[in-house]
């Protein structure tokens, strides 16, 4: 019975989580990384069934919203989010605080249920590849070049999946990635993620944008896989030689000064190339 009573409890937060003010993943968000960090209640499994639901909703939220949709009233839940936050400030605040507790909660997710974890960042990852890899929908141009800008749909959205990717990936137990001999379960979930993982890589290594903030963005995927590529380096040679590429990267059309945007990418290219060489 105390069971049951705690998984119905447990079943109606991750339920309450759907909502789409995300003050109520914020409030909830100390009760599931001291869930996820006692080794006995993970033992009976009781949080498991509401882990896809828990990490969807966290991934959700944490895709910044452009704060001038909710003023003009384009955003869907424009009324919502104003009920929720007073202003563009206390939004960035909490979605600052959001993101920093979300670190741990998602490598705990990572190291307690590798399997749910790659499944649903793998799921959201090809939802992503398929919708904007080539900007779409294109909004917020560059009115000089019309390229993407950093308030672009298509730049928000892979920004959001940058920070799960990196720290499930960081949170998987060793047993998920190398090659040593373990039980039946474990070579069991192995056997399963293996090939999400290699996907997840491919994905990234074989996109190739054109739009300078697209870049930016593939390069911090790019960084995330330091922590695959530290167990399986079939990708590795392809993801550093594009990150050497984007160390020349140009503004499209080439100007004779690089705009801030390229320099941008310039220096993040290489506080990426040093991550990935500290680990791998």
């Amino acid at each position: 019975p105390k069971f049951e009573a705690v998984s119905t409890y447990l079943r109606l937060l991750s339920e309450m989580m759907s909502h789409q003010s995300g003050v109520i993943c914020g409030d909830q968000m100390n009760t599931w990384i001291g869930l996820l960090r006692d080794p006995a209640i993970v033992r009976t499994n009781v949080v498991t069934p509401h882990i896809a639901n828990v990490l969807v909703a966290y991934m959700t939220h944490i895709v910044r919203i452009r704060w001038e949709d909710v003023w003009d009233q384009n955003h869907s839940y424009a009324s919502l989010i104003e009920a929720s936050w007073d202003d563009e400030e206390e939004y960035e605040e909490w979605l600052g605080n959001l993101r920093s507790k979300a670190t741990q909660l998602f490598r705990s997710i990572g190291a307690t249920e590798p399997e749910i974890s790659v499944t649903v960042v793998h799921s959201k990852l090809r939802n992503l590849m398929a919708a904007h890899s080539n900007g779409e929908p294109r909004d917020h141009l560059n009115t000089e070049n019309n390229e993407l800008t950093v308030k672009s749909t298509a730049c928000c959205e892979f920004e959001g999946i940058t920070q799960p990717l990196d720290n499930i990936l960081h949170g998987l137990p060793s047993w998920a990635m190398d090659n040593g001999s373990y039980d039946e379960k474990r070579n069991k979930v192995r056997a399963t993620i293996r090939p999400l993982l290699a996907e997840i890589a491919s994905m990234i290594v074989n996109w190739n944008p054109n739009d300078v903030w697209l870049k930016f963005r593939r390069t911090t995927l790019l960084e995330a896989l330091k922590h695959y590529w530290k167990y399986e380096a079939t990708t590795l040679p392809s993801g550093v030689d594009s990150l050497l590429v984007y160390l020349n990267a140009t503004d499209n059309p080439p100007k004779e000064t690089p705009s801030m945007d390229v320099v941008g990418l310039r220096k993040k290219v290489g506080v990426s190339l040093v991550a990935v060489s500290k680990i791998v």
